[in-house]
């Protein structure tokens, strides 16, 4: 019996038939068998006889299965024809086996047969034979004896899965089983070898021993033969002078092994010192490096910037310890962490963001103010109070700003550092500043249980004196017709601005602490000495509180855009929260009681000032910054203009968005018949290239005039890019090929080589060369003039997007295999990115080429370092991803979705660009003493 009949034409296949049989029979084949499967093939199975058909037939109905290796040559063969309508007439056609060596062969899926019969590899008889896809292996690209070796991972990997079949097992079992084999073969081996090296030493030894006994035999012999001579005196001084010169000879002999003996000794001794000197130290690197990362998963639970410090030592410690690796990575992803803006003499009561969020303003302990930029440094001290600064508070145009005091005055001040005008009047501390929306009146709240109303010019419009006990809050609501008080009685209270009582706000069971408007003006928080805040109605209704702090809390603020809260607390901790009370972040790192903290303008950083007299700035990470329904079905691309000013989006529903960079709709392009699939911006951003399923692209103008069109693709427009000078386009196509055009429309050069639908086709950022990416599996690095300089093979499934690295050295490929895979120029893959549990569609890299960004079918979206972490995940929405991209500088991430859906995130950074660019202090010689470093 034989497991399998190859049938095959000699002409074409003589190589790689007996290549596949010898394969097909040692595959997994245990050290005891001579082979592992019996395969019939005519030049080694069949004897010389007349009856040739015959005995063809025989053998046919003896085998299991018949491995048709489909070639042109083998479709118009005799012989192969006969063996093969055989086949089908006496046995299953489940256990027919194709193995494509030659041509083609294309399954048409809706007609359930093979496309174009004429002009496949099949015979006729089996054109119309399958209802569906049947299985074959392709071996069209091996040829040579190194493709048909079991050593090539091709070949095996083709082999494995024909081999299953014949064995009648699972594809993964079958190579367990190889492996197996493989290591019982090892195991035997090494065994004989061992049994070899014990046999030749007890030789050896043996040898030694006889050779020793000879040497004592000798000298017996001529102790002997000096006992006979001493009868002759002449003889026995003449044999006792020759014993002494072999004496001296033995003597010098001795002393020279002797010496190298000395010598050798030395020579290991200070070997093994090396060598306990090296493993000493490296024990020490493991020890203090786990030591290490033990601290900094215990100090990220109060400070986890120390935290990140003390992990970056341990892996400095232990470099390639994927432990440690992963542990600093969790703190990273987990937390939070801070820049020091400053460090100051006295303790921080108030720290503000300018309106343009370029600069902070502090008030400190030792009555100083400054002005610093978000790299901390000065720009401008203001001296002029005699005690504390308590409050600051910038006006509207943000040309002001205003100051408040424990010498119970208030101040406003250009930011030139003059006195522009002193507010008078407060018998206590003045704690609390707010502006109306027009920037002409001001209010102050004071110890002194009042809030005052000024105009700008400090005269006093009026004051609200019922309050029971001391102020602790007071600001305008958003439109200005309305003040919001907060005091030690445990209440708040809503005012006119005539002093008339309109709601008070009763649940808090200690001191209201801190009070402030939603940005849209219909609710308002609070904040108490309760450790709770709470958000209320306007009718005193209580929404939702915020539980999660363990001591006071001393300021409560929203978001800009009112969807987030920010809180802060005497037990050293600033906490960020979503309407519904959710804690979101956890700002871990003071040392003291934080007395306030802000949101920058565009909501992405948070400062913080601390009675730890530091001035500290938080970036939110990967938080959305905005959500917008931009069409009525699958956003295939987006991409932002080279200033990041303005996005374009591209769409299933035909239909070209122009958006400006908050998300603001500007206008709509109508070019495309059918969907359009790819959107870019020319280099100086003045013109869009656009691709569509109606086989064409269009260069559109910002006005919506269509400037030229290409035309030649005979099907969809997958992808359409600039070049890096805007003097040339590419555009690839479902037809198989990528072209590259001038302006005007003409043809330059057209790329073929992929065997089915090229995704994508991009530039890298000199222009010399060109990258595609297509459903064959491959990608292929081109020069400009249609020359194949490198082929990238390894994804299982369809390549749908790629990017080249900023600095041109590296490319990212993004597969429907879920992966995505970076290689160098030469085909090396340097790293595989899993994680995603379906196809990626679209990716990026970060402007600096330190993250890669992928989107992908199942919802998320995810930012890489490329060492393969996973640095941020995004998830917000219910549909697949199908485009993403960065802005520009690097800050912000924009993604499009199958619901027709824009997002724009912040964008996290990766750890290295973090310690590189924060200003946190190095670990200092008291901290590296503590922790051993």
């Amino acid at each position: 019996m034989y497991n399998a009949f190859i049938s095959y034409s000699h002409a074409a296949d003589g190589m790689l038939a007996p290549a596949l049989q010898t394969a097909l029979e040692k595959f997994a084949k245990p050290w005891y068998k001579v082979r592992n499967l019996n395969i019939f093939r005519d030049t080694t199975s069949l004897s010389i006889s007349p009856h040739l058909w015959s005995n063809i037939q025989k053998a046919l109905d003896k085998s299991e299965f018949l491995i048709y290796m489909a070639s042109p040559l083998s479709e118009n063969s005799k012989w192969v024809n006969k063996e093969v309508d055989y086949w089908l007439a006496h046995k299953s056609l489940d256990t027919l086996l194709i193995v494509l060596t030659e041509g083609d062969i294309f399954w048409d899926d809706e007609n359930h047969t093979f496309s174009d019969p004429k002009n496949n590899s099949l015979p006729d008889a089996l054109d119309r034979a399958f209802s569906q896809e049947p299985f074959f292996i392709d071996l069209r690209t091996s040829k040579t004896h190194e493709d048909l070796s079991l050593n090539n991972p091709i070949f095996k990997k083709e082999v494995l899965k024909i081999a299953a079949h014949l064995h009648k097992k699972e594809p993964k079992d079958m190579a367990s089983a190889a492996v197996l084999a493989h290591r019982k073969m090892i195991w035997i081996r090494n065994g004989a070898i061992s049994v070899l090296l014990l046999l030749a030493i007890l030789s050896i030894s043996l040898g030694l021993r006889a050779t020793k006994n000879a040497e004592a035999a000798i000298n017996n012999a001529k102790k002997a033969e000096i006992n006979r001579l001493k009868a002759d005196s002449t003889a026995l001084e003449a044999s006792k002078q020759r014993d002494n010169a072999i004496k001296a000879r033995k003597e010098a002999e001795y002393n020279a092994t002797l010496a190298k003996l000395q010598k050798d000794t030395a020579q290991i001794e200070r070997d093994n010192a090396l060598k306990q000197k090296s493993i000493a130290i490296t024990e020490r690197n493991r020890a203090l490096g786990n030591y290490l990362i033990m601290e900094a998963n215990k100090q990220s639970l109060y400070n986890p910037t120390l935290g990140l410090q003390l992990a970056d030592a341990a892996l400095d410690k232990l470099p390639f310890n994927q432990e440690i690796n992963t542990d600093r990575i969790k703190i990273y992803k987990e937390n939070v962490f801070y820049k020091n803006i400053g460090k100051f003499e006295k303790g921080i009561y108030s720290a503000v963001f300018s309106p343009d969020g370029k600069t902070i303003i502090t008030g400190s302990e030792n009555s100083i103010i400054k002005l610093w930029d978000l790299k901390g440094n000065l720009i401008k001290e203001f001296k002029g109070h005699s005690d504390v600064v308590s409050a600051i508070k910038f006006s509207p145009d943000g040309k002001t700003f205003m100051t408040g005091s424990e010498d119970e005055t208030a101040i406003l001040w250009d930011l030139k550092g003059n006195i522009i005008q002193k507010f008078i009047g407060h018998t206590a501390r003045i704690i609390s500043i707010s502006f109306s929306p027009d920037g002409n009146k001001v209010i102050t709240g004071s110890w002194d249980k009042t809030v005052r109303l000024w105009d700008i010019k400090g005269n006093l419009l009026k004051e609200f004196e019922d309050h029971p006990q001391y102020l602790s809050s007071a600001v305008f609501s958003p439109e200005g017709n309305t003040i919001l008080t907060g005091c030690g009685d445990k209440v708040a209270r809503l005012w006119d601005l005539k002093g008339n009582l309109i709601k008070e706000f009763i649940g808090h069971t200690s001191d209201v602490t801190s009070v402030v408007f939603s940005p849209d003006g219909q609710t308002i928080l609070t904040g108490s000495g309760d450790n709770t805040a709470r958000l209320w109605s306007l009718n005193g209704k209580l929404i939702q509180q915020f539980k999660g702090h363990s001591k006071t809390i001393t300021s409560v603020s929203f978001s800009n855009d009112g969807n987030i809260i920010l809180t802060t607390s005497m037990d050293s901790t600033a906490r960020i929260w979503n309407l519904k009370g959710k804690s979101l972040y956890h700002l871990k790192g003071h040392s003291d009681l934080i007395f306030s903290a802000n949101f920058s303008p565009d909501d992405k950083t948070v400062v913080t000032s601390s009675l730890d007299k530091t001035v500290r700035l938080w970036e939110l990470k990967g938080k959305l910054i905005k959500k917008f329904k931009a069409h009525n079905y699958v956003v295939q691309s987006v991409s932002f203009s080279p200033d990041g000013s303005k996005i374009v989006t591209g769409s299933a529903d035909k239909k070209i968005r122009l958006w400006d960079k908050e998300g603001s709709f500007i206008q709509e392009f109508k070019a495309h018949d059918e969907a359009v699939f790819t959107v870019s911006f020319s280099p100086n951003g003045k013109t869009i290239l656009t691709g569509s399923a109606d086989d064409t692209a269009f260069l559109i103008d910002l006005k919506g005039t269509i400037l030229q069109k290409f035309i030649g693709h005979n099907g969809n427009i997958f992808s359409t890019s600039f070049s890096p000078d805007g003097q040339k386009i590419l555009t690839s196509s479902q037809d198989k090929t990528t072209r590259l055009w001038d302006l005007k429309g003409n043809l330059i050069q057209e790329f073929k080589g992929h065997i089915k639908g090229v995704s994508y086709a991009i530039f890298s950022p000199n222009g010399n060369t060109i990258l595609t990416g297509s459903d064959d599996k491959t990608a292929i690095l081109w020069d400009v003039q249609g020359n194949i300089i490198q082929k990238f093979k390894g994804h299982s499934k369809s390549i749908y997007s790629g990017a080249f690295s900023p600095n041109g050295k590296t490319i990212v490929t993004g597969s429907l295999d879920n992966t995505a895979r970076l290689w160098n120029l030469k085909g090396q893959l340097i790293q595989e990115f899993k994680g995603h549990s379906e196809g990626i569609t679209s990716m990026a890299f970060s402007p600096d080429g330190t993250m890669i960004l992928t989107g992908s079918l199942d919802k998320t979206v995810r930012l890489w370092d490329l060492s393969g972490n996973i640095i941020h995940i995004f998830k917000d929405s219910i549909y697949g991803i199908d485009a993403v991209n960065f802005s520009p500088d690097g800050n912000t991430i924009i993604t499009g979705s199958w619901n027709g859906s824009i997002h724009k995130w912040s964008a996290p950074i990766s750890i290295s660009s973090f310690l590189k660019s924060s200003k946190i202090e190095p670990l200092h010689s008291s901290q590296k003493e503590k922790f051993g470093i």
